[in-house]
């Protein structure tokens, strides 16, 4: 099945947002820390595509793959089964939940025991969801998943996307000094920011917005 770059970005939404509101919610299992326990930060080149931020993401200690950086997704997922046997996860459950757009069940499996590395940081025995196949036909554009709330949950993450530049950091390290701060909400593991839109005669509505890096368009409205 083959998607173009314009439709790409809403069927990563739709998909994603099926696995955040199917119950899998971020596990309590695994955390990112530093190598060295000295280390407050680390700076992580990325790259971007249709908008969105891709990061490489080392798993099991044997290949980097190219992951979307997501705040939208409770949990890391990885597209495309084959290459997670070739990675030697293994399956604890199957779990099944809607699909992208198209009214048919997508499968997946679950795993517990996934090691992680970005850099100088890791996880071991990390949450990750397993696509029985490459639903999104994500493997040509060569992104192979996405990774999200494990991220945000444990540094305070800083992206300059003039230098194409994420920062890790311990959030007793972050400095807030020039920015302007906005209140979120933390829902299923997901950031939500309440806000008006204005409309063209000065009506304004109220909406509550999930802050969604993983999303290719500034506003998406349901």
């Amino acid at each position: 099945m083959y998607y173009t770059t314009s439709t790409l970005s809403s069927l990563l939404v739709l998909l994603f947002t099926a696995l955040s509101f199917s119950g899998f919610a971020a596990d309590d299992i695994g955390r990112f820390n530093f190598n060295n326990p000295s280390q407050k930060s680390i700076e992580i080149p990325f790259h971007t595509f249709n908008n969105q931020v891709i990061i490489p993401v080392k798993v099991n200690g044997k290949i980097s793959l190219n992951f979307v950086l997501d705040t939208g997704s409770s949990q890391a997922i990885l597209f495309d089964r084959q290459l997670g046997k070739d990675l030697g996860l293994v399956w604890e459950r199957k779990i099944e939940f809607a699909g992208a757009g198209n009214g048919h069940r997508v499968l997946g499996y679950r795993t517990t025991g996934v090691d992680l590395e970005l850099s100088d940081i890791s996880g071991e025995s990390m949450g990750m969801v397993v696509l029985s196949q490459d639903y999104l036909n994500m493997r040509r554009f060569d992104i192979h998943g996405v990774i999200g709330y494990q991220l945000f949950v444990r540094f305070a993450v800083s992206l300059d996307y003039q230098r194409h530049i994420m920062t890790l950091m311990e959030p007793d390290q972050y400095d807030a000094t020039g920015f302007h701060q906005f209140d979120l909400s933390l829902e299923q593991s997901k950031p939500f920011l309440e806000t008006e839109i204005l409309l063209g005669d000065n009506q304004r509505i109220a909406s509550k917005l999930m802050v969604d890096t993983g999303a290719a368009y500034g506003l998406s409205l349901i």
